[in-house]
């Protein structure tokens, strides 16, 4: 039915939000693409989600604007002209303030177009790389009477480890911005409360954080969070670590991964191939029960080529082998094998 030319449906839900707008903004919470946490990719796109809280709805969405792009700029580098904001919406917290999301889209192309040109400024979006300065300017004056500022990061990580049980939401937004200038105990603190609420962008923080600090301290990490009994967290550590070439972290990530046998094999004799001799026997022992005769002899030629003549080298009738240092975290021990 038309009213006036205008759809009967159309009208009536006009009227319906306009009389109980708390009821459209509830739906909010609810939309797919807020719930797809703070990063997604499907289709040759790449999502970026903000949110914040004010008490003016224009300040709420210009941050949460800004927290998107920072999220953006953090993977590509620069706001590309054709980013763009589709989705946005709102609802009132339970403090009746303006709790805005915005959710920034850009082409995977586009994206490592931004990271490698060398004419970026030609393809740069002006109007929202300046809403990214502003917003990078507001959260410098909101933090740096905290002593979070340009100056002392590492403290960004501090105050946000002292108020997380009674002001998460501030303290999570304090660790944003310790993380996205490079203070990776801030990446590290924001993981765990992606991966508390089951948000798969927890991965992108414990990347964020190794590559910002070292293997070495990803591998220390994920040995805390192990024994904290965090085993599902703290093997995405060790899988980064391990993709940093670290072979003790190689090889504890071997053990974790209960779920792909190729995999664990895999991780094994990546282990096995930096010099863990831990590594190498584990591998050998699965692969032996699994019949798995092309990597069995992967890790004994690797084994025997690190100068472990009993465990390796005799299995394969093999009398002489290379001369390689061996790091093997197990005894904290560096040593030179020479046959």
């Amino acid at each position: 039915m038309q009213i006036f030319g205008i759809n009967k449906a159309f009208v009536i839900a006009i009227i319906f939000f306009g009389l109980f707008p708390e009821l459209h903004s509830f739906e909010c919470e609810k939309h797919e693409w807020v719930l797809s946490g703070i990063r997604s990719q499907g289709g040759g796109w790449i999502w970026f989600l903000g949110d914040a809280v004010d008490d003016k709805s224009d300040r709420a969405y210009s941050m949460a604007e800004g927290q998107a792009l920072d999220r953006l700029v953090s993977e590509c580098g620069a706001i590309h002209k054709e980013v763009k904001f589709h989705e946005r919406c709102d609802f009132p917290d339970k403090d009746k303030k303006i709790h805005a999301y915005a959710r920034a889209s850009i082409k995977d192309s586009q994206c490592s177009e931004m990271k490698y040109s060398e004419k970026r400024e030609k393809i740069t979006n002006e109007k929202l790389t300046q809403l990214y300065l502003e917003y990078k300017k507001a959260l410098k004056k909101q933090y740096s009477y905290k002593g979070c500022n340009q100056n002392e990061f590492n403290s960004c990580h501090e105050i946000s480890k002292l108020i997380w049980d009674k002001d998460n939401e501030n303290a999570v937004q304090i660790s944003d911005y310790g993380c996205s200038n490079k203070n990776y105990q801030s990446c590290f603190l924001l993981s765990w409360n992606f991966f508390s609420k089951k948000d798969d962008s927890y991965k992108r923080y414990v990347e964020l954080g190794c590559d910002l600090s070292s293997a070495g301290k990803c591998y220390s990490y994920g040995k805390v969070e192990l024994e904290k009994g965090n085993g599902d967290f703290a093997k995405y550590f060790f899988d980064y670590a391990c993709a940093l070439r670290d072979g003790e972290a190689c090889t504890l990530a071997g053990e974790l991964e209960t779920k792909d046998i190729n995999k664990k094999i895999s991780l094994f004799y990546s282990g096995c191939e930096l010099s863990n001799i831990g590594a190498c026997k584990k591998g050998l022992e699965i692969s032996t029960e699994n019949n798995n005769e092309q990597m069995k002899s992967k890790f004994l030629n690797t084994g025997c080529d690190d100068g472990h003549i009993d465990e390796f080298c005799k299995k394969l009738n093999k009398k002489e082998s290379g001369q390689r240092f061996i790091n093997d975290k197990s005894d904290n021990s560096i040593q030179m094998l020479r046959l």
